[in-house]
């Protein structure tokens, strides 16, 4: 829905923001309630609704709420994994090119499953003139 948003202008691309954070908000109920100690308490943010929020209001153009959930996750307690890539792609989408390329990197080095889409992740395409970028599909031999 988020592509779509992007995609569209108006109010129809408010509808379709206004679909993409309705699932945002379900995914990070369903997470929250199958959360051990959380059922029945308000929904947390987790890694799935993290990155989702963070790329909607990236995609919405609201970069400081974007912002706000990426400090969100690294406040949070050390058991929660979020991806380098994830945080990638959020960064890609706020135009922090520099940052995002850092974290690619670091998604390469922990074997970030997210890698293996790196090539073909439409919200990365904006790396795929950096040398950088080239220099990891190198490496990854892609």
């Amino acid at each position: 829905y988020g592509r779509r948003a992007q995609q569209s202008n108006g109010e129809e691309s408010e509808r379709w923001f206004r679909l993409a954070f309705h699932q945002a908000a379900e995914v990070a109920r369903v997470e929250s309630s199958s959360t051990p100690g959380r059922g029945g308490q308000a929904p947390t943010l987790t890694a799935a609704s993290a990155y989702l929020y963070g790329l909607l209001y990236a995609l919405k153009g609201e970069p400081d709420e974007s912002f706000d959930i990426l400090r969100q996750v690294d406040e949070m307690e050390e058991g929660l994994y979020f991806s380098p890539m994830s945080r990638a792609i959020i960064l890609t989408c706020l135009g922090e090119t520099n940052a995002a390329l850092l974290d690619r990197e670091r998604g390469y080095a922990e074997q970030d499953r997210g890698m293996l889409y790196v090539k073909v992740q439409p919200f990365l395409e904006p790396l795929h003139s950096e040398e950088g970028f080239r220099s990891l599909l190198r490496k990854m031999r892609l």
